[in-house]
């Protein structure tokens, strides 16, 4: 996230009036995927997160939000995570609970407060901002719905952003995870997509700019 605002204003000045950013962490996992603690790069080797890197990495969204403000960019925000450390796994098979605390923070308290804080001090989070709080995550997400769905709710009873619209984002293939069959009929998933305001999907299609509705179907 080191040249947020530089990106932004080659976007904007190519002629984009939306944006995505991918808010991305890293993670130490087991031989299993199961998430051991969270943290970053420094150099080749994986670090647990301090107070110190989660100032900077909010520090860092705030820059990058703040540069789409002023440029009066619409902006979405998905969250991800990334593998880091001697073994590595796609993130669609993590696990984790978004709630529990893993090596010393939450995924909720990691990445997902200094995404809301940032939103909230660049006045983004009242322009119709939309926000996924997981992305391409599905194990984790066919998993723990509940816990997905409260952490939803903590945000809007926060009222720290207002306008958003707040959802989850999915992957177009193996939706619940590798060799994992998506419980379409699971009570607590789709009590989770109900009271999502948006559904999103990673879909990995070459297309032409502009991008045209057609070039997405299947």
């Amino acid at each position: 996230h080191h040249d947020g605002p530089e990106q932004v204003a080659r976007i904007a000045d190519a002629g984009f009036r939306r944006l995505q950013v991918v808010a991305t962490l890293h993670c130490r996992i087991d031989g299993r995927g199961r998430v051991q603690q969270f943290g970053r790069h420094a150099g080749r080797r994986f670090q647990p997160l301090d107070e110190a890197d989660r100032d900077a990495f909010r520090s860092a969204l705030t820059q990058t939000f703040q540069a789409a403000a002023q440029r009066g960019l619409t902006v979405a925000v998905v969250a991800h995570l990334n593998s880091a450390g001697p073994i590595h796994q796609w993130r669609n098979n993590f696990v984790f609970d978004p709630c529990v605390d893993y090596g010393g923070a939450s995924y909720e308290e990691a990445m997902i407060e200094p995404i809301a804080d940032a939103l909230t001090a660049t006045g983004l989070a009242r322009q119709g901002v939309d926000l996924a709080v997981g992305g391409e995550m599905g194990r984790s997400l066919f998993e723990h719905p509940q816990s997905y769905a409260e952490l939803i709710a903590r945000l809007r009873r926060s009222g720290r952003l207002p306008g958003a619209r707040i959802g989850v984002s999915v992957n177009f293939t193996h939706v619940a995870g590798e060799d994992r069959t998506p419980r379409e009929s699971n009570a607590a998933a789709q009590a989770l997509f109900d009271a999502c305001d948006f559904l999103g999907m990673s879909n990995y299609r070459p297309f032409e700019p502009p991008p045209r509705p057609e070039q997405f179907r299947q």
